[in-house]
C-alpha cells in the first residue's frame, strides 16, 4: 500500500508506486507521476515496451525527438493540466483521476488539430525479490 500522498497531488488519488499505461495499436504511452507535481511521459512501440519504464525517473531530461518529457503538472481543483512540446508545435492534456487505477486525459494536438481520449491504466512497480 502506498503511503499517504502529500504535495500538489494530495487528495486526487494519484499513485507514485508505478506508472500509468495506454496504447493505440503498436504505440504504447506511459506516464509516471512524482510527489513534487511533475510527470514523466514516454511513448514507444510494442517491440521496446519492456524498456520504456526504465526512462520514467525523476531526474530524466526531456528528449522530444524520442517522445520523452519531464514536465510540471498544473493542478486546478480535481483536474490535471500539462503541455508537451514535440519538435514542432504543442500537445495539451487535461484530465483527472477516475479511480485508484485509472487516469483519463483529453489530448489535443495543436499541430494537426486531432483530439483523443486517453485512458491510462495503473501498473505497480514490480516487487524486488531477494534470494
Amino acid at each position: 500500500m502506498q503511503p499517504s500522498v502529500t504535495g500538489p497531488f494530495a487528495g486526487l488519488g494519484i499513485r507514485y508506486d508505478g506508472y500509468y499505461r495506454d496504447s493505440r495499436g503498436e504505440v504504447i504511452y506511459l506516464i509516471r507521476f512524482f510527489p513534487e507535481g511533475r510527470a514523466v511521459l514516454i511513448n514507444g512501440t510494442r517491440d521496446i515496451e519492456k524498456d520504456l519504464p526504465l526512462f520514467l525517473t525523476r531526474e530524466i531530461q526531456s528528449a522530444p525527438a524520442q517522445g520523452l518529457y519531464n514536465i510540471k503538472v498544473d493542478i486546478r481543483n480535481d483536474s490535471l493540466f500539462f503541455t508537451t512540446r514535440p519538435e514542432r508545435g504543442e500537445i495539451s492534456y487535461r484530465g483527472k483521476v477516475m479511480s485508484g487505477s485509472t487516469v483519463r486525459f483529453h489530448r489535443h494536438s495543436h499541430i494537426n488539430g486531432n483530439d483523443r481520449l486517453m485512458e491510462y491504466i495503473f501498473y505497480p512497480d514490480s516487487a524486488v525479490s531477494s534470494p
